[in-house]
């Protein structure tokens, strides 16, 4: 019974030693994760502190919503701002935004689609003070042009994303964001089947809870794959002692018997030997999706404000 607990504490001695670096690698990356994920959750619990904006999230100057919708998107609104901690606004609009008619009609500084729809998002924004934030401003706002002529259409959708929003949102995020919304309304959707999509997005992307899933379950791995390690490794310890020869040829033999006469002797021995087995087992990593956050791409308006965002014609 001695010989075995022997055997066990030496196991354990020698599992610390080899293994002792990476508990304490672990144990490092469990306090960053405390410090920056644990960060995030007490931002997520800040109220809003921007008082300058409107109520109003819903902007239907296109007349593409019912009444009952409008309010339904409002009420959607309000709540996915309270989890992503920041503002989500929708506008629509049926005005030409290209093309130099437009330009002198409406002042654009330019007779671009895309630079126009990028001026008239982040001035509208701008004008109506939005924002979760007073230091930031953060949120998105989804600009969607309803205008055709005679000349052809000119519909399509920019998204315009500040803040936390542009940090946390890169051109694949931001690409799907507006994909989603987009491509309901291509296919035959309601419009407000197509906004919901746009707010449900942006709430899936921006949701701080998810962000911390992949960095939780890396850290239950960190603690499951040592434990196992150490399964293998005791157990390992205790099937080679069980192999070891602790007698020779000489254990019961006299001193006084032993012949020292001969100049050389050949002393057999025994060797007994079991084989242990090995386990090995691999991992794979994760990838976060997307150019991340601060990695996408950025436009500059008229009012010389940079955001993030995408746009797309439809």
């Amino acid at each position: 019974m001695s010989q075995d607990y022997d055997v066990k504490a030496e196991a354990r001695k020698q599992y610390l030693r080899y293994f002792k670096g990476w508990f304490i690698l672990l144990g490092l990356l469990t306090v960053i994760c405390g410090v920056m994920f644990g960060g995030r959750l007490l931002k997520g619990q800040v109220a809003r502190t921007n008082d300058e904006a409107p109520d109003e999230r819903v902007y239907d100057h296109a007349d593409v919503l019912s009444d009952s919708e409008e309010e339904k998107l409002s009420k959607l609104i309000e709540k996915a701002q309270a989890e992503i901690q920041a503002d989500i606004v929708l506008v629509t609009i049926d005005q030409a935004v290209e093309g130099s008619e437009a330009q002198k009609e409406y002042g654009y500084h330019s007779d671009d689609w895309e630079q126009n729809m990028v001026d008239l998002a982040d001035d509208f924004y701008a004008k109506n003070m939005f924002g979760y934030d007073e230091d930031e401003y953060s949120g998105l706002l989804l600009l969607v042009n309803w205008y055709s002529d005679s000349d052809g259409s000119q519909r399509g959708a920019h998204l315009a994303t500040f803040g936390s929003a542009r940090e946390r949102l890169g051109d694949r995020e931001n690409d799907q964001i507006i994909d989603g919304a987009m491509d309901v309304l291509v296919a035959g959707g309601s419009h407000y089947k197509a906004y919901k999509t746009y707010v449900d997005k942006a709430v899936d992307f921006m949701d701080v809870r998810l962000h911390l899933a992949p960095m939780w379950i890396f850290v239950v791995a960190a603690l499951i794959i040592p434990a196992i390690v150490a399964l293998i490794f005791v157990t390992s310890k205790a099937i080679g002692s069980q192999g070891k020869v602790t007698t020779s040829v000489n254990t019961y033999v006299s001193e006084n018997s032993r012949n020292n006469t001969m100049d050389d002797s050949f002393i057999r021995k025994s060797v007994t030997s079991t084989r242990i087995s090995t386990s090995s087992s691999s991992g794979g990593g994760g990838t976060r999706s997307g150019g991340g956050g601060g990695g996408g791409r950025s436009y500059v308006s008229s009012s010389g404000r940079t955001h993030g965002g995408a746009s797309r014609r439809i």
